[in-house]
């Protein structure tokens, strides 16, 4: 039975490409890892409903379907992320729930140099919901990112893809973030009730930001900084900066970047509008910026087109942003879009399509391409019927195109081909109804059809016994006229490929196949004109293959070269930026080799060896990088044992004095110490503002321990300290004096207090000191 079941399982993997997982036993597998390793190229494993206790690695070209989410959940309590994709080439996960059952340091899915597409799928209870890192591109299509201590989605490590369509909420940082060179889009989601920035964009990256709802986060609604520069464009923004305690609360903040784009942004409701600090070239068109409760616009002035109107919600209380018709914002945008995030993207959709088709129909008739051109204008007209550039489109090409078969029509005419010609001029007829030419030709036609006919009557008796023969030439005739027609057409295609081959450089980039399509389309030429209409198919159909083979080797050559310039100009760019940056002596002969290979990257364009030059070029940015993270790292660990030693001596500081007015400096400087503490773990103080002050610190707890080691060195008289010398007030001090004292005091050295759990054994003794003390001055004051 068992060696059956081996067979039956082998059968399946060779021919069957779909897999079931059940619980129950009723699939093929009951372990969803299982199914994958299992799994070969292009299987779809369907996973029925329930709960699976296991982790994930994902294969190449395997799509994996769930029953839906809440359905089929796949949970774990360990410490690596649920769902991972490493050096994944393709694939599509749906219908899924992943969910953590405790607290961990890992996020529920992380992808690195990874291409797939997610959908419909949840993530919650991890560090991160989604972790995209490492030039990975993943299509996250309406997903559920929630309840992440971190962030919802980070994308990061030069990355792309889309985040479409989403519900990301609930979480303990940002919604999305988007970092290091990042390039996704954020578009058409519902981002609300996080922690943090309801989307946060810095470090270079280069985003397009569209449609979404973003509402009730704790700081910003959008906040871009790092040399970000994203476009940012119908969004609805509002009620942002819940953290009572947080100096945030705008709608889009952006700090330290150039060259940022927002456009018909509906922004209202948030603690503040739109802020700028250190930003420079911010373009600000059609949005409206309303209501916003401490003001509309920070450091930056509001364009002309913008507006600042109540944008009449549909359902506010009910969280329905969408604006009703009547509100001044429908349809009132750029390009005649409504502002905010339920614009008409259909219509921006057809308007992009007209735009193109536009470009394109006045290309093909500059090129005498009229059919291409009159197909182009015929879908304008499809999209919107009252384009009246299309209609002027549409009429010019159809002229062009019934003149063409117009001449063809006279030429048949001429030859005594009247059905052709009437075949002809019914297609120009087709394309421009009133053409006059071809109505003076009609009316040709019909006058020797008349006359034809005439004769065919008066001599009907003589050409019955011809009829036969005639009949034969004729449908010969016929034959030939059409084979021309076919091959003129055969011919003009061809011609029209190689003209776009020449279009794109091919001459220049693909030499040796664009001179094979030109003399092909000689050698059709030929064949035309000696009516060889098959051999002219022949030739054009070769013609069209090299012509195209030519073009696309040219684009390609294009490419390349343009992702070499680009990655070369980028690491030329690092490079000066690391050469004056406070680090470069630190990393000194590394650097002098970077610019070794930066002259080899550019020795590699000029000898046009692109794929060696973008690769140098990349390694450079690589280096860089690694020297800026270490050398932060190096200034962290520094700043972080400063902490360390500035704690240890105020233990000691505590331990040794007995001024109160010392000891609560001590205390206050101990506070401040865990402020920057705290700060700078949390990522709020940067090494360059906490390391002076924690210097300050340490320098002033020297010498109050300076101070206690010269009084403790100093020559002793053998007399003991007075109680007024122990709790270090004067011997006229009042009553109050010495309670405000003892009180102070005890604050720091009773039992109960955490100073004296750091103070041990000394801090007991210390405060039954000043407890004696204290009791003896209240008694002789008392007495008095």
């Amino acid at each position: 039975m068992l060696y059956g079941q081996k067979r039956k399982t082998r059968t399946a993997r060779t021919s069957d490409k779909i897999i079931t997982v059940a619980l129950d036993g009723s699939g093929q597998f009951s372990s969803i890892q299982e199914a994958i390793d299992f799994a070969e190229f292009n299987s779809r494993i369907k996973i029925k409903s329930g709960v699976y206790y296991e982790t994930l690695m994902l294969k190449s070209f395997v799509n994996i379907d769930g029953e839906g989410i809440g359905k089929t959940v796949i949970v774990s309590g360990g410490d690596k992320p649920i769902l991972q994709a490493y050096n994944l080439s393709g694939g599509l996960v749906t219908d899924l729930s992943f969910e953590f059952t405790k607290p961990t340091s890992v996020p529920v899915f992380s992808a690195r140099y990874s291409t797939f597409s997610i959908e419909k799928c949840s993530f919650r209870f991890g560090t991160y919901g989604a972790d995209i890192s490492s030039a990975s591109s993943v299509q996250m299509r309406q997903c559920t990112l929630a309840n992440n201590s971190i962030a919802g989605v980070r994308v990061d490590k030069r990355s792309t893809g889309t985040v479409s369509g989403g519900l990301i909420f609930n979480n303990g940082g940002d919604g999305i973030q988007l970092i290091a060179y990042a390039s996704s889009s954020v578009e058409h989601n519902t981002i609300r009730d996080n922690a943090g920035h309801g989307i946060f964009l810095d470090k270079n990256s280069v985003n397009r930001v569209s449609g979404n709802y973003i509402y009730d986060n704790g700081k910003n609604g959008i906040h871009v900084a790092g040399k970000a520069s994203p476009i940012l464009r119908n969004n609805t923004i509002l009620k942002n900066g819940k953290d009572s305690s947080a100096i945030f609360g705008y709608g889009i903040f952006i700090s330290n970047t150039v060259s940022l784009t927002l456009i018909n942004n509906n922004i209202v409701k948030n603690k503040f509008g739109i802020g700028v600090a250190n930003a420079r070239d911010v373009q600000l068109s059609y949005n409206n910026v309303w209501q916003n409760k401490n003001d509309n616009y920070v450091n930056i002035n509001p364009h002309t087109t913008d507006v600042s109107v109540d944008p009449k919600f549909v359902n506010e209380l009910q969280n329905d942003f969408r604006i009703d018709t009547s509100s001044a914002l429908y349809v009132s945008g750029e390009k005649k879009l409504s502002i905010g995030a339920d614009y008409d993207f259909v219509k921006s959709q057809n308007k992009q399509r007209t735009d193109y088709l536009k470009t394109q129909a006045t290309k093909e008739l500059a090129r005498g391409n009229w059919y291409l051109a009159y197909q182009a204008a015929q879908e304008i007209i499809s999209i919107d019927k009252d384009d009246q550039e299309g209609k002027i489109l549409l009429k010019k090409s159809g002229s062009e195109l019934a003149g063409h078969y117009i001449t063809q029509a006279q030429d048949e005419f001429e030859s005594g081909n009247t059905n052709l010609a009437n075949n002809f001029l019914r297609m120009a007829f087709t394309y421009d109804p009133e053409s006059s030419e071809g109505k003076a030709l009609k009316n040709r036609i019909d006058e020797q059809s008349r006359l034809d006919q005439f004769k065919f009557f008066g001599v009907l008796a003589l050409a019955i016994g011809g009829t036969f023969g005639l009949g034969f030439w004729a449908r010969k005739r016929i034959q030939v006229g059409e084979l021309r027609r076919q091959a003129k057409w055969w011919l003009d295609d061809a011609e029209e490929h190689v003209e776009l081959a020449r279009g794109a450089e091919s001459e220049k980039h693909a030499p040796d196949d664009m001179k094979l399509a030109v003399d092909q389309f000689k050698e059709a030429q030929a064949a035309f004109a000696r009516k060889d209409y098959e051999m002219c198919d022949r030739h054009c159909s070769e013609t069209v293959r090299l012509a195209n083979r030519a073009r696309e080797a040219a684009d390609r050559y294009k490419q390349v070269r343009k992702d070499a310039l680009f990655e070369v100009s980028n690491a030329e760019s690092e490079m000066r930026s690391f050469r004056e940056s406070d680090i470069f002596s630190r990393f000194a002969d590394d650097a002098k080799e970077l610019g070794f290979y930066l002259e080899r990257a550019q020795d590699a364009l000029i000898h046009h060896q692109f794929v060696l030059a973008k690769e140098i070029a990349e390694d450079i940015q690589n280096s860089i990088r690694r020297f800026k993270e270490n050398y932060h790292k190096e200034r962290e660990s520094e700043v972080l044992k400063l902490i360390e030693q500035s704690e240890e001596l105020i233990i000691a500081a505590l331990a040794s004095n007995t001024s109160a007015d010392i000891i609560m400096a001590v205390i206050d400087f101990k506070a401040e110490l865990e402020l920057l503490k705290t700060g700078f773990q949390n990522g709020q103080i940067t090494v360059e503002e906490a390391k002076p002050q924690i210097v300050q610190i340490k320098d002033f707890i020297d010498e109050v321990l300076r101070i206690g080691s010269s009084e403790e060195t100093a020559p002793r008289t053998g007399r003991k300290k007075t109680f007024y010398e122990i709790l270090g007030v004067k011997e006229d001090a009042t009553v109050e004096q010495i309670k405000s004292v003892y009180r102070k005091l005890s604050m720091i050295y009773h039992p109960d207090m955490n100073a004296s759990d750091e103070l041990g054994i000394a801090g007991d003794n210390r405060f039954k000191e000043i407890q004696e003390a204290y009791e003896a001055l209240m008694t002789e004051k008392a007495g008095k």
